[in-house]
């Protein structure tokens, strides 16, 4: 029987160049490296991963929800004449034997995120009701009616629910909304009472802020939220996450807290004084 000729292939074989759909941190795409392939982009909606996925692969980690990517997302990634491999190994936790015995579990946590993510709302749209009556008297709120009545409908609507703050807060959480929710006191005031400042309405606003991103937090939805909270440094005037320290003179967040805290306490004993004078 004759023997079958072997054709070998003239020239340089082409790259071989993947994209990793559900990347995590790169356990596929670190697999096919470590064969010779060489891993372009990984794609994923766990913000956790990118360290991971970057360093081990040395490829871009692309935060993207997978329903959302198009064609016109992947293909800019591939070299013209590579053979282009596109991968995917899609979440298996659902359907785990692990996942359907903690199926009770999950749908109680859930519930439970569910319930305080309400009660965070609530909660934060009480504090932007009272910084909404920094800018009203009681004198011009008394003349409108409309906004009499969104005021009592606010409170009413609050009142069924403050009482699961506590309940589903964490303390750092609570405490923080208490001292906010005293600046009440300041909210359609009256046209001769003690009335906040432009400072004290900037620090007012940087505190609800740095709430809301606690909440954030603790309902572990910082991880999808890959938005920087930009302010004015109140040092420079450089505009800067409020996380990180300013580029400019150097303002850490730590420090930029109390800076903060300082323009409230300052401006409302300056305001209180001149009342009892």
């Amino acid at each position: 029987m004759p023997k079958s000729k072997i054709h070998k292939r003239r020239g340089k074989l082409p790259s071989i160049e993947v994209v990793d759909l559900f990347c995590g941190i790169g356990g596929l795409s670190y697999g096919m490296k470590s064969k010779g392939l060489k891993i372009k982009a990984g794609f994923d909606l766990d913000w956790t991963c990118l360290y991971a996925y970057e360093t081990n692969n040395e490829a871009k980690f692309i935060f993207k929800d997978i329903r959302t990517v198009q064609k016109e997302d992947i293909i800019p990634f591939y070299s013209k004449k590579s053979i282009k491999v596109l991968a995917g190994c899609a979440p298996c936790q659902p359907f785990s034997s692990y996942a359907f015995k903690n199926k009770n579990k999950d749908k109680k946590k859930s519930l439970y995120i569910d319930k305080k993510e309400k009660v965070y709302i609530a909660a934060i749209g009480r504090l932007l009701q009272i910084r909404r009556g920094f800018d009203y008297t009681r004198e011009m709120v008394n003349h409108n009616k409309q906004i009499l009545a969104n005021i009592e409908k606010e409170n009413m609507e609050f009142s069924k629910i403050a009482p699961q703050l506590r309940l589903y807060s964490t303390d750092k959480i609570f405490n923080k909304y208490l001292v906010l929710a005293k600046y009440a006191s300041f909210a359609y005031a009256p046209q001769t009472g003690p009335r906040l400042i432009v400072n004290n309405k900037w620090a007012y606003d940087m505190q609800i802020t740095l709430l809301a991103r606690l909440m954030q937090e603790d309902l572990g939805y910082r991880k999808y939220n890959t938005d920087y909270d930009v302010i004015n440094c109140p040092e420079c005037g450089c505009r800067h996450d409020m996380i990180s320290k300013c580029p400019q003179c150097g303002l850490t967040f730590d420090d930029l807290q109390k800076k903060i805290e300082e323009i409230l306490a300052h401006d409302i004993t300056e305001e209180n004084s001149q009342q009892d004078s």
